[in-house]
């Protein structure tokens, strides 16, 4: 009787995750599309919790750009009915290749992917 008890348990644990990921609608509002190396570019995504409870969510980077980029917050509560922003600064060293980066932010289930084009903005030419 406990074993089938426990199983219950845990599928309606596994439900409420499940539910959860569907209550958040994940978007981009605006975006940088080229940045010169040393220049700081920004991402502006939101988070609504379309759901009727509370909902906890974690923010991560990860993707060519993610080692100079920093998205913030990076953990936040959203009430039902409620939108939240997320920030990502993109600020590509001195040192980066021209060429196309890009940088996903997740949000728990939810992800969006901005692309990136780092430009060779100090050439110069002596004549």
């Amino acid at each position: 009787m406990s074993s089938k008890f426990s199983l219950v348990v845990i599928l309606l644990i596994f439900l409420s995750f499940q539910t959860l990921a569907a209550d958040l609608r994940f978007y981009s509002v605006s975006e940088s599309d080229e940045l010169c190396p040393g220049t700081t570019g920004l991402y502006v995504d939101a988070i609504e919790n379309t759901g009727s409870e509370d909902v906890q969510v974690s923010v991560t980077n990860s993707g060519t750009a993610s080692g100079f980029a920093t998205s913030v917050p990076q953990g936040l509560t959203i009430k039902p009915g409620q939108i939240k922003f997320v920030y990502t600064y993109v600020t590509p060293r001195s040192t980066t290749a021209e060429g196309t980066y890009s940088v996903q932010v997740n949000a728990d289930s939810e992800k969006i992917s901005h692309q990136l084009t780092v430009k060779d903005c100090f050439d110069y030419e002596l004549k």
